[in-house]
């Protein structure tokens, strides 16, 4: 019978929750925005994730709960916001894991690309905003199309690309990453890293960026090794020792790879639930125990089969009629499928991240190609009319 352990789980991914045994207890923080987390007997305290604390402020609610709790096993960053503050706090209580100086150089883009410029990787042309500057400036020294987002960003949320003068905007904000778009297909690797050790990679493909991903990716063998060393030097360069990380990047038409980001924390878009599906393994398992320091379960050599998700975002304005969900729901490779708000009369805005979405299915099927197809029948049969009104113009 395992022995009792205390675990801080830092920003909420509730497929976590549903996994962890009865043995463990633990402290949770969450965006107050978000719907609150189910009451679980195991919860000893919900705190609120408040974007903009500052370390100090981390350290000090870390060692007031310590008082209150004893010490945690570990500090698990769940969410991208939470990987700095999940450091601070293992910092100042002497624990192991993802150190201050790693976060840094795995979560806020502008040190991520400095760093591993630095150490060799290859990387598209970027600039860290440090004054705002203005269009006429900006196109002395920089060619379109290029990609503005923030640095501590994750799923797209507020990234923007100018491809003409005209989409530029009169002045680009400080306190922002610009850089020059890389013409290519995207591509993620996840990686399970153990005491330094690999346990597991797997390459998704992003069959329509922001809407469907398929993994494992069916990249012919030397793009595949291609990818697997540029992960790998990433890797190396941060120093991760135990780890889940999330590497994305562009293979261009000339058949180089080029380096987007990397996260240290537990990929979105369904990619845990679809790992699970394809490789049989239970994600969020070995997950919780990999970075609580715990033996996990040996990983396979390979997948089983592959799988796939595909997200449905309507278009702006007011819904008028929803039609095909049932046929989308009936296609002979879905597992899953769930629709929400999808009814006349609800207002739909502009999307502001991939994370943001009115529904998905889940597909699995031994044959890649079968999937690409029904991903495609999934985006034809997902018939939602808009109207828009004044506010959308």
């Amino acid at each position: 019978m395992e022995q009792s352990i205390t675990l801080w789980l830092v920003g909420l991914r509730a497929p976590l929750l549903h996994v962890l045994p009865a043995t463990v207890r633990y402290v949770l923080w969450c965006d107050p925005k978000l719907n609150p987390p189910p009451v679980q007997a195991a919860c000893l305290k919900v705190l609120a994730m408040e974007r903009g604390m500052l370390r100090p402020a981390w350290e000090a609610q870390a060692l007031q709960l310590v008082q209150e709790y004893g010490m945690p096993q570990a500090v698990l960053a769940c969410t991208e916001a939470a990987v700095l503050p999940a450091a601070y706090m293992r910092a100042v209580l002497g624990l192991p894991g993802i150190t201050v100086e790693q976060a840094e150089r795995g979560s806020l883009k502008h040190v991520m690309k400095g760093f591993l410029q630095t150490a060799g990787i290859s990387m598209a042309r970027f600039a860290f905003l440090e004054a705002p500057v203005s269009k006429q400036d900006f196109l002395k020294s920089w060619q379109l199309p290029v990609v503005l987002k923030p640095p501590d960003s994750s799923g797209s949320r507020g990234t923007s690309i100018f491809r003409s003068e005209e989409e530029l905007p009169a002045h680009l904000p400080a306190g922002m990453l610009v850089e020059s778009f890389v013409e290519g297909v995207e591509y993620s690797m996840e990686t399970w890293v153990q005491e330094g050790n690999i346990l597991l990679e797997n390459c998704t493909e992003y069959v329509e960026p922001k809407f469907a991903n398929l993994l494992p990716a069916m990249l012919a063998e030397q793009h595949l090794q291609g990818l697997k060393e540029l992960n790998r030097q990433v890797i190396a360069a941060l120093g991760l020792r135990n780890a889940l990380t999330h590497l994305e990047a562009f293979l261009t038409p000339s058949g180089q790879w080029i380096f987007g980001e990397i996260a240290l924390r537990p990929p979105g878009g369904h990619i845990m639930k679809l790992m699970d599906l394809a490789y049989g393994i239970d994600s969020w398992g070995q997950w919780w125990r990999l970075m609580s320091h715990l033996p996990v379960a040996p990983f396979p050599a390979k997948a089983n089969v592959h799988a796939a998700v595909r997200f449905f975002y309507p278009p702006v304005g007011v819904i008028r009629s929803v039609d095909g969900l049932k046929d989308i729901a009936a296609l002979p490779a879905v597992v899953e499928s769930r629709f929400t708000k999808l009814k006349a009369g609800t207002r739909v805005k502009p999307r502001a991240g991939v994370g943001e979405h009115f529904g998905y299915v889940i597909m699995q099927h031994k044959e890649a190609a079968l999937l690409r197809q029904q991903l495609q029948q999934a985006k034809i049969l997902f018939r939602v009319e808009t109207d828009a009104t004044e506010e959308d113009c």
